[in-house]
């Protein structure tokens, strides 16, 4: 059994990472400037681009510039920092109070600040919120290490409205004590319009959105040629290389998905003698092509749209029926469509391109930011049976 390079899962391990160097030199400075506003970001994209991944590789490097490391989820965000911070269930957190007593025609008086201890458990939901982000923040204020706190939290589309309030709450206290943190949220494209509704913490507001799209050429051809030169017996012309970044449209899943087909299909038909290398067929490259696109429609086009509006899908199906030859799309084609002037669409839009399924490709065209992006609306022809079908009852 010949060991595979690729890793066609939706989280890779740290040495399967590559490229995206922009990206992560871009965040190493703002790590190093305690005062940059990119230390806060908002990473959105659609299934399989590597938000996950990157994510791991900012966390590896906070760590190595001495910093700690809180990674979690959507989920369980507010529990994990709870930990790091020290707060379990059932902390008791003293308060501070000042009673005073009126009589009516003789007027009010303070009875004096006393303190009272009590559990989170047992307070009201408002007031545990603001006591709990309270305490949260003033105890990451006192761990004042050298380098500071990194949060991050995938999946952030999945977090609790109340949750997110509360963490932004206390980070933000914390950074007006000094305390150097930095926090970077990862989701699907929905992510960001939905954290922009809550309304109790404009700090959400204020960070940076950054929207993640696929590999460019370089990255994409770069990353192939360094797998398949892992590949035991595997060897592809320059051409074939290209062929499959062609293909792949940089999509770090698809590119994953189709190095794994290739070498799994390769193992199996390949005889090969142990440091020897054998030519790809055509027909075994297509095959594996066809085996990577039914795995990437399966899990990542035909849920890129789910939940959307009626009128941003109806927009996005237009931009796919009046585009050009060479993909481009003109925006005055799409309202012409509808009927309607460039203001009245603005909205509908708007909604479209937070899809991410649509990028800008000038300021009065657009083009799809998904490879086989036709697979949206139309259907793939099925897939050649892998092996002789066996013999079977009949009913």
């Amino acid at each position: 059994m010949r060991d595979n390079p690729f890793c066609p899962s939706f989280s890779l391990s740290p040495e399967q990472f590559f490229g995206r160097v922009r990206y992560l030199d871009r965040f190493e400075s703002a790590l190093a400037n305690p005062s940059s506003p990119e230390r806060y970001l908002v990473l959105t994209g659609t299934r399989g681009c590597g938000k996950t991944s990157l994510l791991h590789q900012y966390a590896l490097r906070a760590k190595r510039l001495g910093m700690d490391v809180v990674e979690s989820t959507g989920t369980d965000a507010l529990a994990q920092l709870k930990a790091y911070a020290g707060l379990g269930r059932g902390t008791v957190i003293t308060r501070s109070l000042k009673p005073s007593i009126s009589v009516t025609g003789i007027g009010g008086a303070s009875l004096g600040e006393v303190t009272q201890s009590v559990t989170a458990d047992g307070l009201g939901e408002d007031e545990r919120d603001q006591l709990l982000s309270n305490c949260l923040s003033a105890t990451l204020s006192k761990l004042s290490h050298r380098r500071g706190l990194l949060l991050t939290i995938d999946e952030v589309q999945k977090i609790a409205e109340d949750d997110m309030v509360i963490i932004a709450n206390a980070v933000q206290f914390a950074i007006t004590k000094g305390y150097p943190i930095a926090l970077v949220l990862a989701g699907l494209p929905s992510a960001y319009r939905r954290l922009r509704r809550f309304k109790r913490c404009t700090f959400l507001h204020r960070m940076r959105h950054e929207r993640l799209w696929c590999m460019d050429i370089d990255e994409t051809l770069g990353f192939l040629r360094s797998r398949l030169a892992r590949a035991q017996g595997l060897a592809l012309t320059d051409d074939q290389v290209f062929e499959l970044g062609e293909f792949s449209g940089g999509h770090p899943y698809l590119m994953q998905l189709v190095g794994y087909h290739l070498c799994e299909l390769f193992g199996n038909e390949a005889m090969v003698l142990p440091g020897m290398r054998a030519d790809v067929e055509e027909d075994m490259l297509e095959h594996a092509k066809l085996l990577a696109l039914r795995d990437y429609k399966e899990n990542v086009l035909d849920n890129v749209l789910s939940g959307t509006r009626q009128a941003t899908r109806a927009y996005i199906r237009t931009a796919y029926e009046v585009r050009q030859s060479d993909g481009e799309i003109r925006i005055r084609d799409i309202n012409a469509r509808f009927g309607k002037s460039g203001k009245e669409m603005a909205g509908t839009r708007t909604y479209a391109l937070d899809t991410q399924v649509l990028r800008r490709a000038g300021s009065l065209t657009l083009r799809f930011a998904l490879p086989h992006y036709r697979y949206l609306f139309e259907e793939m022809r099925p897939l050649v049976d892998e092996m002789p079908a066996p013999r079977e009852w009949q009913y």
